[in-house]
């Protein structure tokens, strides 16, 4: 049962606050003490919250934009069983929503665990929060739904190899400057049921921020031979026609240029908010250098309005505001993008999260930045 606006308003005075999990875009290479990786699924986020209701337990599924602002509540039929009373007491659940075509059921990818049975968990390790996900699989999720076809998961999780971490890719395509492979291992493309935005690096023994890596589909091209939830099976994804070289790269901050206004040659991504740079390299030769990063509502209306064609552009009320059931469904979001088009921008560097921000087009005659004057 869906939630009129002044429900979820009710609901939300009550909604447990919790921090969610920080996460950073790794820059040099990182700690071992990064053990597992985790294919983070493409797909709108949500919540699953374990609470009561009167004299019920119940439990609401909460779609949230990117803001993770909740938009869209439903509440979920459960099986009535004693387990549901102690998650009940205040249980709070992160992950993608997903929508299996070949099937019609709705999937739910568990990516983290906030508060579980009324605990907090965010002073606890990737380790204890993998056995309350095992806890939470072995006890709810059998026959958990009842009416609407929905089913829980994780996400595809391996461990990280200790020479990888060490900077020693095994074949795998390199990072834009991490230390950590930018691509899924070859045995994980053959079995991932998903498409997956982005490899999250986490450490199992100590809390530390999560490392996200975000995939580069020119780089790539990972298609995986499973069947695709959310995701036309019959097609092949599309990739840009733009031509460049990748190299192993580990970026100087030190380094003058990272003062002043550097013009890149930048490229739109599939996903929303994802802009790759490109440097010179050897004989003007563009050269992949990094994801930008987009600040604010503001800096992401300018950069939809270069390379997309989505309502977002006209009224950033949009933004906030649920994705049509049509759009949702719908994940051939290269419909709305020019992956092909080529700008140049003039960017400022962000000294806190150590990245680029497009702040401005300028002509074709302005001057690339070269590498050398980026990296070591």
């Amino acid at each position: 049962m869906e939630l009129t606006q002044a429900q979820i308003s009710h609901l939300l005075n009550r909604f447990p606050e919790f921090e969610l999990s920080y996460e950073t875009i790794s820059h040099n290479k990182v700690s071992p003490d990064y053990d597992i990786a985790i294919a983070i699924p493409t797909g709108k986020k949500g919540f699953i919250w374990f609470t009561f209701h009167q004299d019920d337990d119940v439990c609401y599924l909460l779609d949230s934009n990117k803001d993770k602002k909740i938009t869209k509540a439903i509440r979920l039929d459960l099986v009535n069983l004693e387990y549901y009373q102690k998650l009940a007491l205040g249980t709070v659940l992160y992950g993608t929503i997903l929508i299996d075509e070949l099937t019609g059921k709705n999937t739910f990818i568990l990516e983290d665990v906030y508060l579980y049975q009324g605990l907090s968990l965010k002073k606890q390790t990737m380790n204890h929060k993998l056995s309350i996900m095992l806890d939470f699989f072995d006890h709810a999720v059998a026959n958990a739904i009842q009416k609407k076809e929905f089913v829980f998961m994780l996400p595809m999780m391996w461990y990280n190899n200790e020479n990888e971490l060490n900077g020693q890719q095994n074949g795998l395509p390199s990072g834009s400057s991490a230390g950590l492979p930018s691509g899924l291992p070859s045995d994980i493309q053959k079995i991932v049921g998903y498409t997956t935005h982005h490899i999250q690096h986490r450490s199992t023994s100590k809390i530390m921020p999560y490392v996200n890596i975000f995939l580069n589909r020119k780089l790539n091209g990972i298609l995986s031979n499973a069947p695709l939830m959310c995701s036309d099976t019959t097609k092949t994804q599309k990739q840009s026609t733009h031509i460049f070289e990748t190299q192993r790269i580990t970026m100087d901050f030190s380094k003058p240029q990272y003062k002043y206004p550097t013009v890149f040659q930048v490229t739109a991504d599939i996903q929303f908010d994802i802009y790759h740079l490109f440097a010179y390299g050897r004989n003007k030769n563009p050269v992949y250098y990094n994801i930008a990063y987009i600040p604010n509502c503001k800096s992401s209306a300018f950069m939809n309005g270069l390379f997309r064609k989505i309502r977002e552009n006209k009224n950033l009320d949009y933004i906030e505001e649920s994705d049509d059931d049509d759009d949702f469904q719908n994940m051939e979001e290269d419909k709305y993008v020019d992956i092909n088009k080529v700008l140049l921008l003039e960017c400022t560097f962000h000294q806190k999260f150590k990245r680029w921000v497009p702040v401005r087009v300028v002509d074709k005659y302005a001057k690339v930045v070269h590498l050398n004057k980026l990296v070591r």
